[in-house]
């Protein structure tokens, strides 16, 4: 089969013949029809995750059952099937504890641990990280919701939305647009999304927002009080993990509001406030943070995204043939500001 082969962190990829994964009884192999570029792809690809070369990268992947183990008994030859590259121990005490979403040992197929990832023609999975993609889904909008989609979901999930709840979404990215998308899924929601990029806030007003707002030229706590009648929003979420609007973040939600942080930052976080007991102590808000999914949410998603209560036909920024990785990749690397998903196509 064809792979993209990293063998030096920091170079592009080689594209080789290599053989085909060698299938367990509890595995399903994919033919793969398409792949979504990560940016946990570059982080990867800098040395920035644990990984053992030479390596396969890519973790978000759709395609057809090649190949299944003699134990496995969903899937057949010829399915169309999606994965969940997010492998868990089934052995610590939050797996037990059905808790898997924080599991002590989770690996990432293809991006971190020994796990051969999904730029290539065939890619590996347990049965239980396979679920079947239904035909009105096409494989290019199959590839988000394995990742952004999924994590973007969970974290609206466990945001606890109402019927008729104002939602705030800092950060138009891959992650906060497929949060505002999530939220959007709830009956008579209203979503305000917030990014410095235009481009970004044009996309959101396309698929559904209420409200946008470009911070670098207005202020988006302000604004939010004045369309909330100075109560702020029910739900915040912040797909950024920048001090700024985390912060921002916080004084945007209202008395009993739910925040989820969802941003990845790598630098120092600090919480400030010009007054801590109004802004947020006296307000009573529920905290929490979110940056993996479930595998038990996965089929509701999938449901989600056939019924089109979850739109994903604006997801995909670009497709690329497989034989255009590496432009793919330096695509990404320079132009994250604006772009949603680049998808690789496989013959």
């Amino acid at each position: 089969m064809k792979a993209a082969i990293l063998k030096k962190l920091g170079t592009l990829l080689t594209i080789e013949e290599i053989p085909k994964p060698q299938v367990g009884e509890n595995d399903v192999l994919m033919k793969v029809k398409a792949a979504g570029i990560c940016i946990a792809d570059m982080y990867t690809l800098r040395g920035e995750r644990p990984i053992k070369l030479p390596h396969i990268l890519g973790h978000e992947a759709s395609g057809v059952v090649a190949e299944v183990g003699s134990k496995v008994k969903k899937f057949k030859t010829g399915d169309r099937i999606l994965g969940n590259a997010i492998i868990t121990c089934n052995e610590c005490y939050y797996c037990k504890n059905d808790l898997e979403q924080v599991c002590n040992k989770h690996t990432i197929v293809g991006t971190d641990g020994g796990t051969q990832g999904a730029f290539a023609e065939y890619y590996k999975l347990p049965e239980g990280n396979v679920y079947h993609l239904p035909e009105e889904i096409p494989f290019d909008q199959a590839t988000v919701i394995t990742s952004p989609l999924a994590s973007a979901y969970h974290g609206v999930r466990i945001a606890d939305i109402h019927r008729g709840d104002t939602v705030v979404v800092y950060g138009g990215g891959a992650i906060g647009y497929h949060a505002m998308l999530g939220a959007l899924s709830y009956d008579s929601v209203r979503v305000f999304m917030i990014d410095t990029v235009d481009k970004k806030l044009e996309l959101a007003r396309k698929a559904g927002a209420a409200e946008v707002m470009n911070p670098s030229r207005e202020d988006p706590v302000k604004r939010i009080l004045g369309l909330t009648e100075g109560r702020g929003a029910d739900v915040v979420i912040e797909a950024v993990g920048l001090n700024q609007t985390i912060n921002q973040a916080i004084l945007s939600v209202g008395k009993a509001g739910r925040l989820v942080f969802m941003g990845a930052p790598f630098g120092k976080i600090s919480f400030e406030f010009e007054n801590y007991r109004q802004s947020f102590l006296f307000k009573e808000i529920k905290m929490t943070s979110s940056i993996t999914n479930r595998k038990d949410e996965m089929p509701q998603l999938i449901e989600l995204v056939r019924t089109k209560k979850i739109d994903l036909s604006r997801s995909v920024s670009l497709k690329l043939p497989f034989e255009k990785i590496n432009e793919g990749l330096e695509i990404v690397k320079n132009d994250v500001g604006n772009l949603i998903r680049v998808v690789l196509e496989f013959d």
